[in-house]
């Protein structure tokens, strides 16, 4: 049989980690993983926090180019306290109105009139457009529905500026200001 020197002899037995590499190895790959868990709490925090705010994210801008290209269009604009009372013309309030009747003045020297109100409740509430068709008058239902995302929205005007106030689903609040001209 044949011997193998000393100095390969003593390697030969020692192939595996020491205890420090061992212990080393094992607390780097505790860090990592625990870096890992917390950064993916992390994100499902925030994606949490991004579909809370969806109003804000989503609704909030298509609302806002609505609100500006009605209320810069209408010749005038009254508060009322409902639909019912905007389309009735009776009943004007400066404040905690629920409609606006708008009146825009057409090219021709015509004019034309809509009421953008909120209705409902919960789950059914929305803002909703209604136009006056010249021929067949008011119709029942809304022309269409600026959003549905909305509890509750407020129309003022008691400061001379009217301000339209959205309350969204996570109970965040949006006040638009607008001017007829």
């Amino acid at each position: 049989m044949k011997i193998l020197p000393s100095r390969l002899r003593r390697h030969r037995f020692c192939r595996g980690l020491s205890l420090m590499e061992v212990t080393l190895a094992m607390v780097l790959t505790i860090i990592i993983a625990t870096v890992a868990v917390g950064m993916i709490a992390q994100q499902v925090a925030f994606m949490s926090l991004m579909r809370a705010f969806s109003f804000l994210r989503d609704e909030a801008p298509v609302v806002n180019s609505h609100v500006v290209k009605l209320f810069s269009r209408a010749e005038t604009y009254r508060i009322f306290a409902s639909k019912e009372a905007g389309i009735a013309g009776v009943g004007a309030v400066n404040s905690q109105g629920k409609a606006a009747w708008m009146r825009f003045n057409n090219p021709d020297g015509t004019s034309e009139e809509a009421v953008v109100a909120f209705e409902g409740t919960g789950q059914n509430a929305a803002l909703n457009y209604y136009y006056k068709d010249p021929v067949s008058g008011w119709g029942t239902s809304p022309n269409w529905t600026i959003t549905s995302s909305v509890s509750n929205v407020t129309f003022s005007d008691s400061s001379g500026v009217l301000l339209i106030t959205l309350t969204g689903p996570a109970g965040e609040e949006l006040t638009y200001v607008a001017t007829g001209e």
